[in-house]
This record gives structure tokens, C-alpha cells and sequence, in this order.
């Protein structure tokens, strides 16, 4: 068995939910599985959420075959998993509760050569059955995405501008960087970004700087006025900025780089005041492309 079998049926949940438990005895509750990370580097499974007992815990999730590979894979060395460093990491056994067909199927898709690995199996699925999954996801995701902003809207009290900033932000951060760019929004209190609203260089330095990207020194004269501008911001608004390896660059275009995205966002703010309201009044989709529509800043 390999590890990525585990993957996959971590992904998709297909084990037995019943009478869960971590390896210290403490129950457990599966609240989401996590986004699959398929980069090379870091944890396996991004924004996790399980309750042990009577706490919910959200962050990161990796699966080994063994408890073993931990070390044999130098976690405990490794800055992507620094959150788990010192701490005791709960553990749940799959062992008992994997269903060995579910195996057999997995290596009967996995070898298949057919372009879409199922596709000789879906003729023979009920018509019915086919209109009701394709419904269900539909009210799945309707429902995921509507519980997401009323979340946000819960966690701001009820200030849509604060939330729409968190999910813009999460959105510009793509599937990659959305959690780091979610973190960056919550931890920048949307009083201290409107003061600075009109000043793209204080806007730049209160992004780059939160997000741990001016921790480093630097030779160019721009990034050096940054870092002493968000010295200044910090220590007034008393700001703590964030770890800059939570930002994932490997096998990004570009123009997907999180430091494109965040000087795109410095610039939407600068352009647009009360954003939410000049969606929520505005007029036609052109509109809204139109507002929506910036460049990062020349540097």
C-alpha cells in the first residue's frame, strides 16, 4: 500500500466514520477533510477542521503510513510544518476502518487506461441516481459558499465590508495562497487599511510587511523603504506580522506569485472605497469588471 492510496481515501472520506478515535483514546469528529495539497513541499492536506473531544481544531493535516515517517521524512525539521513543532500531535489510525474493496477498486481505477478512469462504469449508473448527485452537489456547494460568508459576516460583526474584504482576499489568494491570504485580511483591521487607503506606498507596506514578505534584508532601495515604513505602521498600530514560509511559490505562473496578487490588491484598495457597497449598488457586470480590473504597481 502505498501513501498515496491513503491520500486518496483521506480526500474522499471513504473509511468508517463510526466510533472514532485518536491513538491517545480521545474522540474525534471528521468537520473537513482539507484541501488536498499537491505541491511538493508541506503539509498534505491544507485547512483541515476535526473535533477531539470537546475542542475544534483547524490548520493543516499529513498522513503517513506509518506514525514512524514523521521523522523518516524530517518533519520535525521542516519549517512548513513549524506549528506542529513542540506540540503533541493527535494521531488516528486508519487500519480498522478501510474497507479492503475499496482498495481493490482503487488499484482497478488507478491501472485503468481509459482517459477518464470510471468511464466504462457510467453507463450503467441509474439516470436517476445521476440527477440526484448532480443536485446534491449543487446544493452542497451553494450551501458551502453561502455558510462561508455568513461565517465571516458572524466573525466582523455583521460589518459586510469587513467580510467582503476577508473573502476578496481569499479569492485573490487563488486555490494556493487562499488560507495565507485570509490570514493576512483578518489580521488587518479594516479601520487601520482605511486610514491608509489614499497612500499606495503605506498600503504596500502594511500588505507586504503583515505577510512576513520584509522580514528578509534587501538591496533595492524601494523594498528597503517598505521594510522601515511598515517598522513604523507595526510598532503604532501594534501589528504582528505573519510567517513568510505560510507563502507558496513552487509551481506558480508569474502572475500568480502571492507578491503579484497582494500589490494587486494594495491597488484595488486604493481605487475603490466601501467596495462592497459599489458592488452591491452598482449596475451591470461591465461595472463590476471594470472595478475589479487592476495592475500591480510598477516595482
Amino acid at each position: 500500500m502505498k501513501e498515496e492510496f491513503l491520500h486518496f481515501i483521506w480526500k474522499h472520506q471513504l473509511f468508517s466514520h463510526q466510533e472514532l478515535t485518536t491513538t491517545a483514546g480521545d474522540d474525534l469528529a471528521i468537520h473537513k477533510a482539507g484541501i488536498h495539497n499537491e505541491q511538493d513541499g508541506g503539509p498534505d492536506f491544507l485547512q483541515g477542521r476535526v473535533k477531539i473531544d470537546n475542542t475544534t481544531w483547524a490548520g493543516n493535516i499529513e498522513i503517513h503510513i506509518n506514525a514512524s515517517d514523521w521523522f523518516a521524512h524530517n518533519h520535525h525539521k521542516d519549517q512548513s510544518f513549524d506549528r506542529a513543532h513542540g506540540e503533541t500531535i493527535p494521531t488516528l489510525s486508519l487500519a480498522d476502518k478501510i474497507d479492503s474493496r475499496v482498495y481493490t477498486q482503487y488499484e482497478g481505477l488507478r491501472q485503468s487506461l481509459q482517459w477518464i478512469p470510471c468511464a466504462k462504469q457510467v453507463p450503467h449508473v441509474d439516470s436517476f441516481i445521476k440527477t440526484q448527485c448532480l443536485e446534491r452537489v449543487l446544493i452542497e456547494r451553494l450551501a458551502s459558499k453561502s455558510n462561508f460568508v455568513l461565517e465571516h459576516l458572524s466573525a466582523t460583526g455583521n460589518d459586510w465590508e469587513a467580510a467582503f474584504f476577508r473573502i476578496l482576499a481569499r479569492t485573490i489568494g487563488q486555490k494556493v495562497n487562499a488560507d495565507p491570504f485570509l490570514q493576512l485580511a483578518k489580521s488587518l483591521p479594516g479601520k487601520t487599511l482605511k486610514k491608509h487607503r489614499h497612500d499606495p506606498f503605506q498600503l504596500e507596506a502594511l500588505l507586504f510587511g503583515q505577510a512576513g514578505m520584509l522580514a528578509k534584508p534587501f538591496e533595492e532601495a524601494y523594498p528597503q523603504s517598505l521594510k522601515r515604513e511598515y517598522a513604523f505602521l507595526s510598532n503604532k498600530y501594534s501589528l504582528q506580522p505573519m510567517a513568510p514560509h505560510l507563502w507558496q511559490f513552487l509551481r506558480l505562473r508569474p502572475q500568480g506569485f502571492p507578491t503579484i496578487r497582494m500589490a494587486q490588491l494594495a491597488k484595488l484598495i486604493l481605487n475603490s472605497h466601501n467596495l462592497f457597497t459599489c458592488l452591491r449598488d452598482g449596475g451591470d457586470r461591465r461595472q463590476f469588471d471594470d472595478l475589479l480590473t487592476v495592475t500591480a504597481s510598477s516595482y
